[in-house]
């Protein structure tokens, strides 16, 4: 028996089963839920100061995150990620 399973073109999955963005250009009207966000971006995305983003990151109570990216520098975060993290503060609230 074989097992076919169509992926996403823009996506695939590295060894430790994380998903990477491949291609994604960011588009100029409007933001995909898809888009990968550097920690500056997200910062600003949530309103937040970019240290402030690094020390909820460091305790563990900010939002997802993957250190694993095609550079193999910085962080990045997914929009769907903030979007579910501010969602959660907004019903804790």
């Amino acid at each position: 028996m074989t097992l076919v399973v169509q992926l996403d073109p823009t996506t695939c999955r590295d060894s430790n089963g994380v998903v990477i963005m491949l291609n994604m250009a960011k588009p100029k009207l409007g933001v995909s839920a898809m888009e990968v966000m550097t920690a500056p971006e997200a910062a600003r995305y949530i309103g937040v100061h970019e240290r402030t983003l690094a020390a909820m990151r460091a305790r563990g109570d900010g939002p997802v995150f993957t250190r694993k990216y095609l550079s193999g520098r910085g962080v990045r975060y997914s929009r769907s990620d903030l979007d579910a993290w501010i969602n959660a503060r907004e019903a804790a609230a």
